[in-house]
């Protein structure tokens, strides 16, 4: 089945791993014949009262070596109505659907009396059940493995700041407003690696602290929070990163910013003095969030935002604004998850034009590009005047 690990840091980093590997066992069945009167016919198998067959002795014999051959694969044989077992219960396992998997979680939460994540059985078992929620809602061709690997559980708040410092050094911020930043991040990816780093000690993933706070019900608990966390960044973990000159030459035209890529919908690179330099942080985060608000809302009836403030505006908010965006001009959550995932920022900010009335017979594609760019403005800066006239004329496209 190959390798799926989820990673436990404390301060020294240590791997466990976790192999599933399985096989099914055959057994050989069958019975003794009585002895053949010499010159006796044989005669053809008959139905038996109970409704089996007698099997001769060379039958017997060959089933056996075929018995053998095939358990080994997990096949089942139908000679005679022979069924070789797959299996301890004796019965072939049905692959689990999309549903029947949410059922597991949704039991897994409603048990869960922990106060914290320190269950790490459960914790673990949990993860491995929202990997594969994850894959059969947005069908991507991710495996299982990939998101696996890519999660880190840091279990103490030194471990996880020594982290993110360690992964956001930027001269622009001082090491005390990084370390700030940190305080208030329940997990974040790694740009180079795609690592998730979830820090278990944060407030969320404590029922004491949710309790207190009156935006989570009563029967919240830390699984619950881990389900809107890996839901997020589980988007974030499978972007590949793309090139595209053309969106470089509308958003840097100087060059100011140097090797530059996209991933998903976030533009990043490094000014001439070193410096990260990120542009469309916020839309990148709002697209993020408002996929797993439709895995949340959909699967659990479940979902909750408290997303702080990236770039100066709130992202919860900007996700709200970007959901009805998408919904006048009739994009679908799938659509969303395969331009994220591929990177294809020019793809999506094409398609917010087409959709908007822009016809791209009168209007170049450079242009078209940049009408997409003055709505993420608009989006990021709340205004409502360009985003109700460009819903309007979508919704007018439509009938």
């Amino acid at each position: 089945m190959g390798l799926m690990a989820i990673v436990e840091m404390e301060f020294d980093p240590s791997r466990r791993d976790f192999f599933l590997t399985g096989f099914a066992r055959g057994r050989r069945s069958g019975g003794s014949q009585p002895p053949r009167r010499p010159g006796a016919r044989t005669q053809p198998n008959q139905p038996q009262p109970d409704g089996g067959f007698k099997v001769t002795r060379r039958e017997a014999l060959g089933l056996g070596i075929l018995a053998t051959t095939l358990a080994g694969g997990g096949y089942i044989a139908h000679k005679l109505g022979w069924v070789f077992p797959t299996g301890p219960d004796q019965t072939p396992q049905e692959p689990e659907t999309l549903e029947s998997l949410v059922i597991k979680a949704k039991s897994m939460e409603d048990e869960y009396s922990i106060n914290d994540l320190s269950d790490k059985e459960t914790r673990d078992n949990y993860t491995r059940l929202l990997a594969d929620i994850f894959i059969g809602y947005y069908p991507l061709g991710i495996s299982k493995q990939q998101l696996l690997s890519s999660v880190v559980f840091v279990n103490s708040k030194e471990a996880f700041e020594e982290l993110f410092v360690s992964r956001n050094q930027d001269p622009q911020f001082t090491l005390e407003y990084i370390k700030q930043v940190a305080a208030r991040t329940p997990a974040f990816t790694g740009s180079d690696d795609s690592k998730i780093f979830i820090n278990t000690s944060y407030g969320i993933f404590h029922k004491e602290m949710t309790n207190q706070d009156p935006k989570y019900p009563k029967d919240w608990n830390p699984l619950k929070s881990l389900r809107l966390v890996l839901f997020h960044e589980f988007s974030h973990a499978i972007s590949v990163p793309s090139l595209d000159s053309v969106i470089f030459s509308i958003v840097d035209k100087n060059n100011s910013i140097k090797d530059k890529k996209i991933t998903g919908f976030r533009i990043k690179g490094y000014t001439d003095k070193n410096e990260f330099a990120a542009l469309y942080s916020s839309i990148d985060e709002a697209a993020v969030e408002l996929l797993s608000k439709y895995t949340n809302t959909d699967l659990f009836n479940s979902f909750i935002s408290k997303y702080g403030d990236t770039e100066g505006h709130s992202v919860t908010d900007i996700m709200t604004r970007l959901e009805q965006l998408m919904n006048a001009a009739r994009i679908d959550k799938m659509e969303l998850a395969r331009f994220h995932k591929s990177s294809n920022l020019r793809g999506f900010l094409l398609l917010l034009a087409e959709r908007g009335g822009i016809d791209p017979q009168r209007i170049s594609e450079p242009d078209r590009i940049a009408f997409g760019f003055s709505l993420f403005q608009a989006l990021i800066q709340n205004n409502q005047a360009i985003l109700q006239d460009y819903m309007n004329s979508a919704r007018r496209l439509a009938r």
